[in-house]
């Protein structure tokens, strides 16, 4: 994967995270769970 792509997916975890930490009160949607999710395979496919 290109870095920048990997950066900028990287960038909207932090942004997913930073929703989560600072108590919004509304539920994540699907697509951010989903983009989460994907995002942890993509690095448990680099680390195995």
């Amino acid at each position: 994967m290109p870095r920048e792509q990997f950066i900028g997916r990287l960038k909207r975890v932090r942004d997913i995270r930073n929703r989560i930490a600072h108590f919004d009160e509304k539920p994540l949607p699907r697509e951010l769970l989903d983009e989460l999710t994907t995002f942890a395979k993509l690095l448990r496919a680099f680390v195995a």
